[in-house]
């Protein structure tokens, strides 16, 4: 699985913690977070895009596809070091 590297393709960005973990655990890549345009006290996950995003989005708010838990939590905890590094904000 390989993520899009194109410096013309907008970065997919998301405050949506449990699917930011989805998504970091099926292979995309975080480039960072900046702060949510809507609500200041959220942070968003700035993400390089995939081809295959939609296709995991959809999968996410399906509940079609089975993760082992082992493989979550540590997705889990990889996203949220990304909340307390301040070396991870992402340029808006």
């Amino acid at each position: 699985m390989e993520n899009t590297n194109d410096t013309n393709v907008t970065p997919f960005k998301t405050s949506d913690l449990p699917l930011a973990t989805y998504l970091y655990t099926k292979g995309m890549t975080i480039l960072g977070t900046v702060p949510d345009k809507n609500n200041p006290k959220r942070q968003q996950f700035v993400f390089a895009d995939h081809e295959e995003r939609e296709s995991f989005v959809e999968q996410f708010l399906s509940g079609d596809d089975l993760i082992s838990a082992s493989k979550l939590f540590r997705g889990f905890w990889a996203v949220k070091r990304h909340l307390h590094d301040d070396s991870s904000r992402a340029d808006s």
